[in-house]
């Protein structure tokens, strides 16, 4: 009689998030023997659908955290069939954009953005016609940006100088340099717009704030797309590098592989976790294995290695231990790095010194987010004076209820002190206007998208907080 040997896995995955899922897949299509292990019953991490009963009523599903799928990268889509073969579909939103105007007297009826420029212009044109002709130059900006960009998203920062690089690897860094410079300095294909490679540059150092002013005069569509640039930070618009995420509003390119139309921003249908679900399918597909209810306990670590210790499996919370020549995080790196590798262990990975350099490094890392995230099951939709009962073009796309740049500064600067903004920016959605399999009939999901809200409360003399 000899001991069972235990299985020893290419690669073992801790969590079971939707970029954990993707890594899966690719290395079970590379032949990997992968082993996904989630502490959850069910995959997705922040993408992930969940039902709530109401009596007499029926199931709402809600996307918990993450809620629109339009910046998953196509070519991602394509590879892995997640639409052809596993079952995703993806809903593009028209008009992506409604801000309700003022109650006063003689106010506009509110400010659309459509995928159609001409609707766009007209809706702006209410507001400013100088913004209305500003628009289309504006947005071919964002888009000679986003080539600039885009060439370096689907891999690690290039550097021509890393000495464990290959010929081969340094060369393909070299062309994605090349591509994103030529970006830099092309204008979009057809737009007839070209700003320069220092405006570009700009963007990336530049406060939110400074760009829309001088590319707007009128506050409400200023304050609209300036909520672009603060999305899930705890920056205000006003800081330096806060332009940069203005690039949020072109980057999705999702929904072009899928052959739908709408902004690239976009629902999924059945909820974020139908995103999870084709990923997780396409891993299985692929022969990686998923198991569910497995919380890792911590990394196990072996001696050798260029550090002088090397990651050799895991061990899960019941004291089971999976070896693999390789282990990969889905974890953030506080988690990991933290948490997931203990006591002796850390002193192996880099020797004391070492890693207690590196352990600090990661304790200063800002994870910092002003985000919280509200959904609501309701019985009928918001009535922004229209009258109607049905979904309209202002339930289809994001809802903005702020009217100036200062209002979402002021938000920021009360929140960054410990208080409650006493008027927070709020995002509203109703992904159940454009998607029908995730309310009972008559019945809505709204999703409300808040900020900045402290993660630490100032306890205030009062008492309130």
């Amino acid at each position: 009689w000899r001991p069972r040997m235990a299985r020893l896995r290419d690669v073992v995955i801790v969590g079971g998030g939707h970029n954990a899922l993707t890594c899966a897949a690719y290395l079970a299509r590379g032949g990997l023997d992968v082993l996904v292990l989630e502490r959850r019953g069910l995959v997705g991490g922040c993408a992930v659908t969940e039902s709530v009963h109401v009596d007499d009523v029926g199931d709402f599903k809600f996307s918990r955290a993450s809620y629109l799928a339009g910046l998953l990268r196509p070519h991602i889509v394509e590879e892995l069939g997640l639409v052809d073969r596993h079952g995703l579909t993806l809903i593009g939103r028209d008009p992506y954009s409604y801000t309700p105007s003022s109650s006063k007297p003689g106010a506009q009826p509110g400010l659309t953005l459509w995928s159609d420029a001409q609707k766009t212009r007209a809706s702006i044109a209410g507001f400013s016609s100088r913004d209305a002709e500003n628009f289309e130059r504006y947005e071919a900006f964002l888009d000679q940006a986003k080539s600039a960009i885009v060439p370096l998203l689907d891999g690690a920062p290039p550097d021509l100088l890393d000495s464990r690089a290959t010929a081969s690897e340094r060369w393909e860094a070299a062309k994605r340099i090349v591509r994103s410079a030529r970006g830099a300095m092309t204008s979009p294909s057809g737009s007839g717009h070209r700003s320069s490679a220092l405006d570009v540059a700009r963007l990336f150092t530049c406060p939110a704030t400074v760009l829309l002013d001088e590319w707007f005069e009128s506050e409400v569509l200023k304050a609209t797309l300036c909520t672009d640039a603060i999305i899930g930070s705890m920056t205000a618009p006003s800081q330096p590098g806060s332009g940069y995420v203005l690039l949020h509003h072109v980057m999705g390119e999702a929904l072009n592989y899928a052959g739908g139309q709408g902004s690239p921003w976009c629902y999924a249908e059945g909820g974020m976790g139908r995103v999870s679900g084709a990923l997780a399918a396409a891993a299985e597909e692929a022969g990686a294995e998923i198991r569910t209810e497995a919380e890792v306990d911590h990394i196990l670590l072996e001696e050798g290695g260029a550090g002088g210790a090397r990651a050799a499996g895991v061990v899960l919370e019941g004291g089971e231990e999976v070896r693999a020549r390789a282990v990969c995080s889905g974890c953030d790196p506080h988690t990991t790095f933290i948490k997931l590798i203990r006591g002796r262990n850390r002193s192996q990975a880099m020797g004391v010194e070492g890693y207690s350099k590196f352990e600090d490094s990661i304790r200063r890392l800002d994870l910092s987010s002003g985000a919280a995230k509200i959904n609501l099951a309701v019985s009928r939709l918001p009535d922004f004076g229209f009258g109607s009962s049905e979904p309209g073009p202002e339930h289809m796309g994001t809802i903005h209820f702020e009217h100036s740049q200062r209002e979402l500064d002021l938000a920021w600067q009360q929140s960054s002190v410990g208080l409650l903004p006493m008027q927070p920016v709020i995002e509203m959605t109703i992904p159940s206007s454009a998607d029908k399999t995730i309310a009972p009939p008559g019945s809505h999901v709204v999703q409300l998208f808040v900020q900045y809200i402290p993660y630490e409360l100032l306890n205030t003399s009062d008492g309130t907080r």
